[in-house]
C-alpha cells in the first residue's frame, strides 16, 4: 500500500493520507471495541450475560461479540494491508488494550460470584487475547 501510494502522490501527501488512515483505524477499532467487548468497554457484558438464559448467553459469547472481531480482521488485513498496518501505531493501541482486558476480564471471572457474570468475564478476557493477537500483528 504504501508503494501505491508512494508512486501515486508526493511525499508530503503520503503523511497526509497516513494519518488519515490512522485516525480511521482508531476510529473503526474503537467501535468495533466497544461492541466487542474489549477493554474497557466491556461494562455492558455482565449485565447482558447475567439476564440471559444460559443457552442465549452462551450464544452471545461465542459468536455475536467474536463476529465483529472479525470483521475488524478482516478490514485491517485485507482492505489496508498488513505492511502499512506494520508501520502505523494501532497494532500497539490494540496490544497494549488486549492485554489490560485478558488480565481485568480473567480477575473479574475469577471473583464473580454468578455462573452467567463469570461467562462474560471471562469471554471478555479470550476477546482480550484476540485483540492481543490483532496487536502482534502476525500473519498466517
Amino acid at each position: 500500500m504504501l508503494r501505491i501510494l508512494g508512486n501515486i502522490l508526493p511525499r508530503s501527501k503520503v503523511l497526509h493520507v497516513l494519518r488519515g488512515i490512522f485516525l480511521f483505524q482508531v476510529a473503526q477499532s474503537l467501535c468495533i471495541g466497544i461492541k466487542s467487548g474489549l477493554f474497557p468497554f466491556y461494562f455492558w457484558m455482565p449485565d447482558a450475560y447475567g439476564s440471559a438464559t444460559p443457552t442465549y448467553a452462551a450464544i452471545l459469547s461465542s459468536l455475536v461479540s467474536k463476529s465483529y472481531i472479525f470483521l475488524l480482521f478482516k478490514i485491517l488485513y485485507r482492505a489496508i494491508g498488513p505492511d502499512a498496518l506494520a508501520q502505523l501505531p494501532i497494532s500497539r493501541l490494540l496490544l497494549i488494550l488486549g492485554i489490560l482486558g485478558m488480565l481485568t476480564g480473567s480477575v473479574s471471572a475469577m471473583r464473580s460470584k454468578s455462573i452467567n457474570r463469570m461467562v462474560a468475564y471471562s469471554s471478555a478476557a479470550q476477546i482480550g487475547y484476540i485483540f492481543m493477537g490483532l496487536g502482534l500483528g502476525g500473519t498466517a
